[in-house]
């Protein structure tokens, strides 16, 4: 019965290997080698998905190997990298610090020379962006611990990954909702920058509980430490 023989216990034994190749060495180099071995011809059709996903991060020549032997319309095409857990793990942990650097900065100017940031120099809009500091403070903490706890595995990442988007998506409609009844965006130069911002904020959001929702049994999985 296919899948349950010797060679077949081998073979997955060998994409374990690979899988550890794909996901801590990060030697494409090194991984066209290893599938350059004769046994691995008939088992890369079988080759789990998630290995596959983090193999196509590595480009040529190690995705035109695996096309070669899986082709494009049985690998489901783009799909895989955006179901991908392992891909799109290290690529939110780096925006979740980008973000807490940002906010960090921001205010670090906002508070040495604001003109610099500031939008308008209105007594209004002045008191209004003077509340946002100890809130931002939150959301700059809250991305760092979330970008630890994915970095690391752990499944408090359920935890701070929903506090991350939904903090950010709070802080980004009461801008938004200030910006439009105050005439913000229609100003020159600082309006373009504040809508820019307040975008990023929101959609950085979305994206951050997209993520969680998405990938919230692998967040969740054996792998993960509390």
């Amino acid at each position: 019965m296919r899948g349950r023989g010797p060679s077949c216990i081998a073979q997955r034994q060998a994409l374990r290997s690979l899988w550890h190749l794909l996901h801590y060495r990060r030697d494409p180099q090194r991984i066209y080698r290893f599938l350059q071995q004769p046994c691995l011809a008939v088992s890369l059709p079988h080759m789990s998905a998630h290995c596959l996903r983090a193999a196509q991060a590595f480009g040529s020549p190690l995705s035109q190997r695996i096309s070669k032997v899986w082709p494009q319309g049985e690998r489901g095409g783009g799909r895989l990298a955006l179901h991908s857990f392992e891909l799109w793990r290290p690529r939110v942990v780096l925006w979740l610090r980008v973000a807490a650097a940002f906010l960090t900065l921001y205010w670090t100017i906002w508070f040495a020379d604001r003109s610099l940031v500031a939008s308008s120099h209105s007594a209004g809009y002045l008191a209004f962006e003077q509340s946002f500091p100890l809130a931002d403070a939150w959301l700059a903490g809250s991305a760092l611990m979330a970008a630890a706890a994915l970095r690391a595995g752990r499944a408090s990442s359920v935890l701070w990954l929903p506090i991350v988007g939904g903090a950010a998506i709070y802080l980004g409609a009461l801008d938004v909702l200030y910006d439009l009844e105050n005439g913000i965006y229609a100003r020159a130069g600082g309006g373009s920058v504040e809508l820019g911002i307040n975008l990023i904020t929101i959609f950085s959001g979305v994206g951050v509980l997209r993520f969680c929702w998405r990938f919230h049994r692998q967040l969740l999985g054996s792998r993960a430490r509390p």
